[in-house]
């Protein structure tokens, strides 16, 4: 029927004109429909009105899918005047070698700088775990030999109180025969050294915990000079 193809009347209700958007004009369908609608509450519902309105929405519609434009719209370019592209999808082909010689190169230039900043990233995220270790090796070194002297001087057996000085230093307490460091100490006998007990809390100069590894002999039980 030639008054389903009345798109002038269409775009009159509608209150458009053939150069509006796609979405203006579905908007303005949507609303007009729901005006008409027998549904409306204030009873302006035209049920024919309503289908002659949805006959020449269609027909708009399909003629947008065949040629790209709606009805009565003025296009400048050929190919769309003849159907043959959609205008949303026309660029003008004058500009299109360029556009794509030139955004190839550029995504590869920015994906080499991600992929080098990624990298240095990562270095800067290893290095404290490769420096720490090493540092905590160093500190922990003179903890595993604290029963060792610093020096070369150490403590022997039959050593005399002066020699014990010089290599240990003043006893914090001291006894006929004991000498104290803190929990460690020397046991003497006739002024010479016989025994004695290096603690890991305040190790002696000496090349073992203890030269014999038996329990020290009580002093009232060692020999009178």
């Amino acid at each position: 029927m030639a008054e389903d193809t009345d798109f002038v009347a269409l775009y009159d209700e509608l209150g458009l004109d053939a150069e509006c958007s796609m979405a203006d004009f579905k908007q303005a369908y949507r609303r007009r429909v729901a005006q008409l609608h027998p549904d409306h509450p204030d009873n302006s519902s035209d049920i024919s009105r309503l289908q002659r309105l949805n006959r020449r929405y269609a027909a708009a519609i399909e003629f947008h899918r065949a040629y790209g434009r709606l009805p009565g719209a003025i296009r400048n370019t050929p190919a769309e005047i003849a159907g043959d592209a959609p205008s949303e999808a026309y660029e003008d082909p004058a500009h299109e070698p360029a556009a794509v010689s030139g955004s190839a190169p550029y995504r590869r230039y920015v994906l080499l700088v991600a992929l080098l900043g990624l990298v240095l990233y990562g270095l800067s995220i290893q290095q404290p775990a490769t420096t720490v270790p090493e540092a905590a090796q160093s500190t922990a070194a003179p903890r595993q030999d604290l029963h060792r002297p610093a020096t070369e001087k150490l403590l022997t057996i039959g050593m005399e109180g002066n020699q014990v000085r010089k290599i240990q230093g003043e006893p914090f307490n001291s006894h006929e025969q004991r000498w104290e460091y803190g929990p460690s100490w020397i046991l003497f006998d006739c002024g010479k050294v016989v025994d004695w007990y290096s603690s890991p809390l305040h190790p002696l100069q000496v090349p073992s915990p203890s030269p014999t590894g038996n329990a020290p002999a009580p002093a009232g039980m060692l020999r009178k000079c």
